[in-house]
């Protein structure tokens, strides 16, 4: 594996009075430029069944994410993930600046 690169897998089993389902997901990120610049890719597929009623929930959700060091102590990171069902999906985009205080 590339110095830098890190990727994880995780999956969660979930049950309660009204529901049972899982989360599977995985996510592959990796440093560049001396760590000043980072990309993560990550992926969740998650399927709910209801007890109380006959309806499921099926989704896959899919992100990618770029942050970049501008200075010393800021950070800007720029996000998308889409959420995508049998019958519909839906987009979200972030933009996040972080300043730092103390180091």
């Amino acid at each position: 594996m590339r110095k830098g690169l890190s990727t994880s897998l995780s999956l969660n089993l979930l049950e309660s009075y009204y529901f049972k389902g899982t989360i599977a997901g995985a996510r592959i990120s990796e440093n560049f430029l001396k760590g000043k610049l980072n990309t993560e890719i990550n992926y969740r597929n998650i399927n709910y069944t209801f007890f109380n009623t006959e309806s499921a929930l099926k989704q896959h959700i899919a992100g990618i994410n770029f942050s970049i060091n501008v200075l010393k102590k800021t950070t800007l990171m720029c996000s998308y993930e889409g959420t995508f069902e049998p019958s519909r999906a839906w987009h979200r985009y972030f933009i996040t600046i972080t300043q730092r205080i103390k180091n």
